[in-house]
């Protein structure tokens, strides 16, 4: 069946009436995710490189021999400031989260939103239903119930031609408090460029709050006073 732009529309708006139209992503900073800001898109990984050994594996692709584990999986979190995501996939606050408004990818050209049907919640369940229960085409959204604090969404990309990158419009980009001043200045530098909000995660002694970049050196300026 063709995918019309009108089902991919109805499948956002659907996911934004159920979990909001804001999508994260946290990352560690390297060339590779300065890249992704710079020209705006998202990378998406191989199934078989993520961190949990149990992806894609099922009953069913044992007994029919079929692989998903070079499926292409993009993963989404539901806010920007879960701690424990910024420890484990932002490098222990030194790294960044990126926001991604879901009405902007309505927006974009149908090779890019095209990708966006396959967007949903990961299901998490015990390895034993993880082996035994599920489908080939469901496998690559079932994680281990180990990992249902993440309250993970993704997309699932099944295209051998398909290179891993998505270009679409990034919202806004958070810095962590742990990145030094000459890297949050060039990622500032980045999102002026490109339009993008920019905010600085700081400590408020109860937890973290996230103020925007220019803020912060206005902040730092009057205490220079």
């Amino acid at each position: 069946m063709d995918i019309t732009e009108k089902m991919i529309d109805d499948h956002i708006d659907w996911f934004i009436g159920q979990y909001g139209k804001m999508i994260y992503r946290y990352r560690k900073i390297n060339k590779f995710t300065l890249d992704e800001i710079d020209n705006q898109y998202i990378y998406c990984s191989k199934l078989c490189n993520l961190d949990d050994v149990f992806e894609g594996r099922s009953l069913s692709n044992y007994l029919t021999n079929i692989d998903r584990s070079n499926n292409r999986v993009c993963c989404f979190a539901d806010n920007y400031n879960n701690e424990a995501l910024w420890a484990l996939y932002a490098n222990r606050c030194n790294g960044i989260c990126v926001a991604i408004d879901l009405n902007d990818i309505k927006k974009c050209p149908y090779e890019v939103k095209k990708h966006f049907i396959t967007l949903e919640k990961c299901i998490y369940a015990n390895k034993q239903k993880l082996s035994c229960n599920i489908t080939i085409d469901e496998s690559p959204l079932y994680k281990n119930d180990s990992w249902n604090w993440q309250n993970e969404s993704r997309l699932i990309i099944d295209d051998d031609s398909f290179d891993g990158k998505i270009n679409l419009p990034i919202k806004a980009v958070y810095i962590g408090i742990s990145v030094k001043k000459k890297v949050v200045s060039r990622i500032q530098n980045i999102c002026q460029e490109n339009n993008i909000l920019c905010y600085k995660q700081v400590d408020m002694i109860v937890g973290f709050s996230y103020l925007p970049i220019e803020k912060i050196h206005l902040i730092n300026l009057l205490k220079k006073e």
